[in-house]
């Protein structure tokens, strides 16, 4: 299970970055034992744009145990500038990244912005010319819209989507998958799935998420497995990202066990919780 788990880092260049971390960030050197960490317990995947700050920090940790050629990395293109050679835009930020990844090739890049597919939807000889000029394995978007994603696939067949997975939010259980690589995001919801407390957010999602959380104690529910259960039941779904504050909280991902079979009445019964119009958590 551990191979299909991809160590997000968006909570180590962010302050208070989720719903539930009440935290600053950390140092680069405070950071380097949960990588190595992950690292030695099969965490081979890792997940950063240049919009989080954690590029240079990656770039540190490969750099001091030698893992140019032993981890696989994620990143990202910052939006696009309208009016621009956006092609040259994209190229000027690889180079950014691999300056500071401190990596030999890239496993995945993704546009951090969908609607920047406007701007490259028929460009998509010169995006393979990119691929192979800068030893980019897998090209995709970054998205939250089904729709969306699925006018990106109509352009981009073979494109590699990144999108939100959870318990509140599994819109994209509905998306056909062809020769594409799917990384499911905030199968915690940043955090609210997993959390005894949430920054405030709006009353009704304070009063549901009390709801839920009522529900998983009186059922003695292990909430981390149960998020990872629901994400790890999809076989469309490649690799699993996820974010950790410090290092308790990757030993409980670190202690998971998949089971054989998920309680489908009880995943169920928690939807019935979160069923709201709006589950972007970038608008809450």
């Amino acid at each position: 299970m551990i191979k299909k788990q991809v160590l997000g880092t968006a909570q180590f260049g962010l302050d208070y970055y989720g719903i539930s971390n009440f935290s600053k960030k950390k140092s680069a050197n405070q950071l380097m034992p949960l990588l190595y960490k992950a690292y030695i317990n099969g965490v081979k995947f890792f997940d950063t744009a240049p919009d989080y700050n954690s590029e240079k920090i990656l770039g540190t940790f490969i750099k001091k145990y030698k893992l140019y050629n032993k981890v696989n990395i994620i990143t990202k293109i910052p939006k696009l500038k309208k009016n621009k050679d956006f092609l040259k835009q994209i190229s000027v930020s690889i180079k950014r990244s691999y300056k500071k990844l401190k990596v030999k090739k890239l496993f995945c890049i993704l546009m951090h912005h969908q609607g920047d597919f406007e701007m490259i939807k028929n460009e998509q000889e010169a995006i393979t010319l990119l691929k192979k000029k800068f030893k980019i394995k897998h090209f995709g978007f970054s998205v939250y819209d089904l729709n969306k994603a699925k006018r990106i696939l109509k352009k981009f067949p073979n494109a590699a989507l990144q999108f939100p997975y959870n318990l509140m939010n599994n819109d994209f259980k509905k998306l056909k998958k062809n020769k594409n690589l799917f990384f499911a995001r905030s199968i915690f919801c940043q955090g609210l799935l997993t959390s005894k407390k949430i920054k405030t957010v709006n009353n009704l999602l304070n009063f549901l998420f009390k709801k839920y959380i009522n529900y998983i104690k009186l059922d003695n529910i292990n909430p981390v497995n149960l998020c990872l259960d629901y994400a790890y039941s999809n076989k469309n779904i490649d690799y699993i990202v996820y974010g950790v504050k410090d290092i308790h909280e990757l030993n409980q991902i670190m202690a998971y066990k998949k089971r054989k079979k998920i309680d489908l009445k009880k995943i169920k019964k928690i939807k019935t919780f979160f069923k709201l119009k709006n589950m972007d958590p970038r608008k809450w």
